[in-house]
């Protein structure tokens, strides 16, 4: 079955473990959603909350372009938070994938062949 979006959410809690340089419990809320613009056209989002700060701790939006043949996705994402060795940071991504060629499963089905 076909649908022209989905949406995901999880949300984990792990306690604090000072054995692997863990000192504060973790708990975390993620959304992530994928939804249908046109035929050959699709987005996504994704956001992650941090439940003990109150703070957003990533985001990111994505555009995806596909045919029988080729996918090519641009997403922009943003990391919020800092600790002794991360720093926030925005990043862009490109992804150029061929059908068939390991790309695993899509979240877009289709009907036709790649042909050359």
């Amino acid at each position: 079955v076909e649908t022209d979006y989905s949406l995901a959410g999880s949300y984990i809690w792990q306690e604090a473990e000072p054995d692997e340089n863990r000192f504060e419990n973790l708990s975390e809320l993620t959304v992530f959603t994928w939804f249908r613009l046109t035929e050959s056209w699709s987005g996504t989002g994704e956001w992650r909350f941090d439940a003990n700060s109150a703070d957003t701790t990533r985001a990111s939006l994505g555009l995806i372009w596909a045919n029988e043949c080729v996918e090519v996705g641009l997403s922009l994402s943003r990391r919020f938070v800092s600790s002794t060795n991360v720093e926030p940071a925005t990043e862009f991504d490109l992804r150029i994938a061929l059908a068939g060629l390991g790309t695993g499963p899509s979240a877009r089905t289709t009907r036709q062949r790649c042909r050359g």
